[in-house]
């Protein structure tokens, strides 16, 4: 009986152990995870920081919330801690949050799983948007939420969008043209 009890015990371990991921999923072209379901994740966004114990993510859509008399545009941001993988600046991110979320601003909890998506490089453009956010990013004095980051083809600009955690919203215009 026992015998049968530590096996039971020994399966259910490790399909379980099984199931846990690390961000090790086949991704296709527009940056879908081909065996997981990337829109259940806690949030899709961009890593704007990173440093040796926790991972910011910023949301890619904004949510608004103007119709029941709140913010026009809000964007989710999760500082998730002991990050299974390593990731850099700029990469865009599929990250399921473990357990509790801690609603501040931006929230806190721990990873159950991440999807590093593929990189966007948009047609005529020199530069990956990983690496104009690297490049914005790497130049602010302080922290900075990414709101938008759009490319236009016709001028060779980046038009990229930052907030402050208090709101402040500046733009920062990137030139390919005058790149060294």
């Amino acid at each position: 009986m026992k015998h049968l009890f530590y096996s039971v015990t020994f399966f259910i371990v490790l399909v379980g152990i099984s199931g846990c991921g690390t961000g090790n999923h086949e991704v296709d072209a527009e940056g879908a995870a081909e065996d997981v379901d990337v829109e259940s994740a806690s949030i899709i966004g961009y890593v704007v920081d990173v440093n040796e114990e926790t991972t910011l993510v910023v949301s890619i859509e904004a949510e608004r919330f103007d119709d029941s008399g709140g913010k026009e545009e809000f964007h989710n941001a999760i500082r998730f801690y002991h990050m299974p993988i390593e990731v850099e600046i700029g990469e865009r991110i599929a990250v399921w949050a473990e357990g509790a979320i801690a609603y501040s601003y931006p929230a806190q909890a721990e990873v159950a799983d991440v999807v590093v998506l593929e990189e966007k490089k948009p047609e005529g453009a020199k530069l990956s948007e990983k690496e104009v956010i690297q490049r914005v990013l790497s130049e602010q004095e302080e922290s900075a939420l990414l709101t938008s980051i759009t490319f236009d083809k016709e001028s060779s600009h980046w038009n990229v969008h930052l907030q402050n955690l208090f709101g402040q919203k500046h733009e920062r215009i990137i030139d390919e043209n005058k790149l060294d």
